[in-house]
């Protein structure tokens, strides 16, 4: 009989531990559709956490992520993570080891960074393709990239204080831009014809 209460008192001791635990996960799937390409995830940390930055993008010929067809994806991801201030906090362009393959990746050409004990705020993510520099990564255009391709991103914080609070847009191309100019030069002279 002690040792059938022990047991439970066991058993109910490790559910109330695992009650307990605060991970959190995100998990994403994008794509880099042009080279110039960088997308900018927007990250908020409610309490002091541990996170890691784990990506899932670059295919060999037997693999298929994506179901685009074996290796068909071939982004060399690289990350960059900042403050709001646009201070780098995190950077990683290639990693192979045990903590890089949770996600399934296959090459080294994939990146993974751990943080420690980041503090509550908000930060933006940046991925784009090999190589991306701070600058290109910030400003969201990347003028070294060779390829493109889909990603999974997967976001994980020790405490449960992760919360993932939006993208951006990539940045518009050049004719959207000259569209929008030539509607506001519109506006403006029909502004002036109204005011004589």
């Amino acid at each position: 009989m002690k040792k059938l209460l022990g047991v439970l008192f066991s058993v109910m001791l490790l559910i109330a531990v695992a009650g307990n635990a605060k991970a959190n996960t995100i998990t994403i799937t994008d794509a880099i559709t042009t080279a110039s390409e960088v997308d900018h995830w927007f990250i908020t940390l409610s309490d002091e956490t541990d996170i890691s930055i784990n990506v899932l993008a670059y295919e060999y010929s037997g693999t298929d992520f994506f179901n685009n067809g074996p290796g068909n994806d071939r982004l060399d991801s690289m990350i960059y993570l900042f403050s709001d201030a646009g201070i780098q906090v995190g950077y990683n362009d290639d990693l192979y080891s045990v903590a890089s393959r949770s996600d399934g990746s296959v090459s080294g050409l994939d990146s993974y960074t751990l943080i420690n004990d980041l503090a509550a705020g908000d930060y933006m993510l940046a991925i784009g393709d090999f190589y991306l520099s701070p600058n290109e990564a910030w400003n969201g255009i990347n003028t070294g990239s060779h390829s493109t391709g889909s990603y999974m991103l997967t976001l994980t914080d020790s405490d449960d204080a992760l919360s993932l609070t939006g993208t951006s847009d990539p940045v518009p191309e050049p004719a959207t831009m000259l569209l929008l100019g030539a509607g506001l030069l519109g506006l403006v002279g029909v502004r002036k014809r109204f005011v004589k």
